[in-house]
């Protein structure tokens, strides 16, 4: 009777601190594919989500030597910004910020699919391409 009014406790105790909001979050697992092409004259990257399983876009950032990504340099326009990344979902990957401009791929960038914890304190690179 001790022992099931002590784990009786523990877990109200739990609920109450709201440390069951804490539990461990581990990486989703997702199979992406990138493909690379010259479109006047700078390279363009396309990301296809080859399957596994579905993310959030609040849970996922394309990142281009570790600054926003950009499908549309002009408008600057973000990549992923709503709904679901799942099987089928693509993105092109067309340049990034660069210091609050928008700069072109070139040679040499790397281009990165990242996870990032619910609670923003952690991140997992998914995917990584380097532009040659």
């Amino acid at each position: 009777m001790v022992a099931i009014t002590v784990i009786l406790a523990a877990v109200i105790g739990t609920m109450v601190m709201g440390l069951t909001g804490n539990v461990s979050q581990t990486a989703p697992q997702a199979s992406f594919q990138f493909n690379q092409k010259n479109v006047s004259g700078n390279p363009v990257v396309m990301i296809n989500d080859n399957g596994g399983d579905t993310i959030n876009h609040s849970n996922i950032q394309v990142e281009v030597n570790g600054n926003t990504a950009y499908s549309n340099t002009t408008s600057k326009t973000k990549i992923w910004t709503s709904g679901d990344v799942s099987a089928g979902s693509t993105a092109t990957v067309e340049g990034y910020d660069n210091s609050g401009s928008a700069a072109t791929l070139k040679r040499g960038d790397t281009v990165k699919i990242i996870w990032v914890k619910n609670n923003g304190k952690s991140a997992q690179v998914l995917a990584s391409y380097d532009i040659s």
